[in-house]
């Protein structure tokens, strides 16, 4: 059985679902508050930091957001 690595080198941070709330400090690039809910804080969008690094910063504006709601950055068809 393999030993498992030092406790040092072990991360407590939990797997987030696309939608839930997250906080930017964690480091995750998918914690932002484009969530095309005004005032609904930073969430875990699924997909936004590629979207964003497809798309650019200016052009991604709008695109990049959970536009339905589900969690995922964009439409399902926009890639």
């Amino acid at each position: 059985m393999p030993a498992s690595p030092p406790a040092e080198t072990q991360t407590a941070t939990p797997t987030l679902l696309p939608g839930e709330p997250c906080d930017p400090a964690d480091g995750s690039p998918d914690c932002t508050d484009a969530t095309g809910i005004e005032g609904g804080g930073y969430r875990y969008i699924e997909g936004y930091a590629d979207c964003v690094a497809t798309f650019g910063g200016e052009e991604a504006y709008g695109i990049c957001f959970d536009l339905e709601g589900d969690g995922y950055a964009g439409y399902p068809d926009s890639g």
